[in-house]
């Protein structure tokens, strides 16, 4: 990805797999990011981060994560289990960010 967004490739089980174009569209300095993901011509999501302090050394991130506008294939692929699968991917994708840091 670049300074402000770039291309994410997500690999689902099956086979199946999707690209986003993913982007920045808001920050506030140093505590919110919010951006932007559109798969293929129909679907649109919201992305946020929100940084809190906790204690000294720590930070407390929060991901938000919402489908603004979903194509009929996104759509279905979400009600058979993608937004389950979805969930636990960014949970664990969150979970080894935090390890890669505290190292």
């Amino acid at each position: 990805m670049g300074a402000v967004g770039g291309q994410v490739r997500v690999k689902g089980p099956l086979g199946l797999s999707r690209s986003a174009w993913a982007k920045v569209v808001a920050a506030e300095r140093p505590m919110l990011l919010r951006g932007s993901a559109e798969i293929g011509r129909g679907t649109l999501g919201a992305v946020r981060w929100e940084l809190a302090p906790v204690g000294h050394d720590r930070m407390r991130v929060t991901f938000i994560a919402g489908v603004e506008r979903a194509s009929l294939l996104d759509r279905v692929l979400l009600v058979c289990g993608g937004r389950w699968w979805l969930e636990r991917i960014v949970r664990a994708v969150v979970g080894r960010l935090g390890a890669v840091i505290d190292a």
